[in-house]
């Protein structure tokens, strides 16, 4: 017996989400592209309150915040635009001689130089340069060369249209002024060489660093080394037995192990001994410890890159300390000069170090490029004394990358200290955490001012704000990042379907991790999410567990995700879907070419029907070493058949499930 099976046209048709364009409704228009209103405003420092993709009858909690609180004119600001583009002015502005000093950006000023001596004259004969040769001559030297010729040759009628963008003056006419601008133009450009020859040297520097100490680059050496071990048949002791007192393979060998190893390997011959010991601390690049003592008594400063004390698996007597353990832990602290990593979690620093003075009276002088001091109940007094050390310290402002303080109390006060490293130039600080801390809207707003990508250009690739009360409002702030950054926490929010959907219009092409858990969507914001997730290209995991998302926001989702070819990882568990979205789901199965791909449905409320289905899509659609999982624990029926889909995604019990299933016919 054959089975029947009847599917409706509808839901076998997958649209693809429309493409975005400059004419279309849902297009730049809603976030990327800014109107000339929008950027004075912002250049005077009035922000604009962004719209709601939602209609205006969506109903909101009314004790929440809303954008009138915080919509307050802000001091005026006195910033530089430029006259054309009337984005902010940089070191590598013009004057134009009009005798008023207005400032234009350098290649604003080529262009309308260029633009101007193309035009042709009222007796239809051409102008001193054509639309071609300005198109091709850059913006360079010759460029100039090229304008200067031009205005030496253009004539009257030409001239009178060269006039300044602000106040109308006419250019000059005398051969004196005409060379002071062209030299003032040539400084500009040779500004703009040095700058661009500065970041090229920094693009390469970083480069040659990551080439040099990156993690694949250690590991391709660690195992070109044990490679080595195997071919030679040496153990441990008989191999170092025959190196010599300044041998810089032992050296580089303990460079790729922890503390523990390296302690082992101190015993295993006299030359480990004097190599890995000095008197009685051990020499190790890489520390990890539970007891803040282990360190200052048992390691020697110097030699230390990476270090991490984590008492959150210790015993209360290892997660105390003392006042006399901070100072003896600070003062060895100064001598670890190459120190690159610092991680202080779970050591209740703020109970000891009120303020975190003494914490902050070393750090100007280290060169940390990951600063992780999450779950120590600091506050914003803590905050503001470590914002200022790390601004008082020139190798922090070089080096610093990653900042987390998740698991503490700061409130909108301390991140405002922390903020001014993100908006200082050149700034690299590009990893931020704030996990379970006290932020809401009004620090989403303080973001969107600090940060406003319009002026600093800062470039963000993570921001973790789980668990910091932040609603729709904070959401619609945060939108003008979210077309750059790479991953987005913003789970255990009161977001609502209302902040889902803003978040959907600003989902950009470098999102690789969109995190939503626990945030209150149900349907509404899941639809709206799944039609633009075609847009997140990059996107690789997409967590929206614990929320209340039902059949036709699965529909709509499983469908937007299609798209995705990147996408490694959903996670749908704990949804109240039940067996119909299940259903839903598995329509949707044969448009997926992810590979690997996992797809958590745990606790969703499957019952025997919807496991059912999805074991019919995989008999249609065989996903066998595509390296798939699909997880139905925690359901009613789906338990029982979770062997069953894995052994079809492993390539097993296929067989025998359709030898039962004959059975059960005949």
């Amino acid at each position: 017996m054959q089975r029947q099976r009847s599917q409706s046209t509808s839901s076998l048709q997958i649209q693809r989400p429309a493409k975005q364009t400059l004419r279309s409704s849902r297009g730049f228009g809603a976030v990327g592209r800014r109107s000339t209103t929008s950027l004075l405003r912002r250049a005077v420092g009035i922000p604009a309150i962004p719209e709601s993709p939602i209609s205006p009858n969506t109903t909101e909690d009314p004790d929440s915040p809303t954008a009138s609180e915080f919509a307050s004119p802000l001091p005026i600001v006195d910033v530089d635009v430029c006259a054309i583009c009337l984005e902010q002015l940089d070191d590598n502005h013009y004057s134009y001689p009009c005798g008023h000093e207005h400032r234009l950006h350098y290649k604003c000023m080529i262009k309308l130089l260029g633009s101007l001596l193309t035009l042709p004259l009222a007796d239809d004969s051409p102008g001193p340069l054509t639309k071609a040769v300005v198109r091709n001559m850059g913006c360079g030297f010759k460029a100039i060369g090229m304008l200067e010729e031009a205005i030496k040759k253009a004539k009257p009628e030409t001239m009178n249209r060269v006039c300044c963008p602000f106040c109308r003056t006419p250019w000059p006419t005398e051969a004196a002024a005409l060379h002071t601008t062209m030299d003032q133009l040539r400084s500009a450009s040779s500004i703009g060489q040095a700058e661009a020859a500065q970041k090229m040297k920094e693009v390469l520097s970083r480069m040659w660093d990551r080439f040099d100490h990156g993690e694949d680059c250690q590991q391709m050496r660690k195992t070109k080394a044990m490679i080595a071990f195997d071919e030679n048949l040496h153990s441990a002791s008989s191999f170092f037995a025959k190196q010599e007192a300044d041998s810089g393979i032992a050296r580089c060998i303990a460079s790729f192990l922890d503390v523990r190893f390296v302690g082992g390997l101190s015993q295993v011959a006299p030359i480990c001994c004097r190599l890995y010991r000095l008197e009685a601390r051990l020499r190790t690049a890489h520390l990890f410890a539970t007891k803040l003592r282990s360190a200052f008594y048992h390691i020697n400063a110097p030699d230390v890159v990476t270090m991490t004390i984590n008492a959150s698996g210790g015993s209360p007597s290892i997660r105390s300390i003392s006042l006399h353990d901070i100072v003896a832990f600070t003062k060895w602290l100064t001598d670890c000069k190459t120190l690159s990593e610092l991680t202080l979690s779970c050591l209740n620093w703020e109970k000891v170090d009120p303020g975190a003075t003494k914490l902050s009276s070393i750090l100007s002088g280290l060169p940390l490029r990951v600063l992780d001091l999450s779950n120590n109940s600091m506050t914003d007094g803590s905050i503001r004394n470590l914002g200022k050390a790390l601004m008082s310290s020139a190798c922090n402002l070089d080096s610093l990358e990653t900042l987390h303080f998740g698991l503490n109390y700061i409130s909108k006060d301390g991140l405002e200290h922390l903020l001014q490293l993100a908006a200082r130039k050149k700034s690299r600080v590009m990893d931020w955490s704030f996990r379970h801390n006290k932020l809401s809207d009004a620090s989403c707003h303080l973001i969107a001012q600090v940060l406003d990508p319009v002026f600093t250009r800062t470039p963000l690739a993570s921001w973790d704000l789980r668990t910091n009360n932040i609603g729709p409002v904070g959401c619609s702030f945060l939108l003008p990042y979210f077309g750059q950054i790479a991953v987005a926490r913003l789970g255990c929010n009161p977001l609502g379907d209302l902040g889902v959907a803003h978040v959907a219009t600003a989902i950009g092409k470098n999102l690789r991790i969109l995190d939503l858990g626990h945030s209150q969507v149900s349907d509404a914001g899941a639809i709206a999410l799944g039609k633009t997730l075609g847009n997140a290209l990059a996107l690789e995991e997409l967590l929206l567990a614990g929320n209340e998302i039902g059949v036709s926001g699965a529909r709509d989702l499983s469908s937007g995700w299609s798209w995705v070819g990147k996408l490694r990882f959903v996670d749908l568990s704990n949804n109240v879907f039940g067996s119909e979205g299940v259903r839903a789901v598995a329509d949707s199965l044969s448009s997926w070419s992810q590979s690997p791909f996992r797809l958590s449905l745990a606790g969703v409320g499957c019952e025997d029907e919807g496991a059912q289905e999805l074991i019919f899509a995989l008999r249609q659609n065989p996903r066998r070493g595509w390296n798939w999982i699909i997880s139905l624990q925690n359901n009613p029926g789906g338990t029982k058949w979770s062997s069953t889909i894995q052994g079809m995604l492993e390539g097993e019990r296929e067989e025998s499930a359709e030898n039962d299933e004959e059975d059960e016919e005949s």
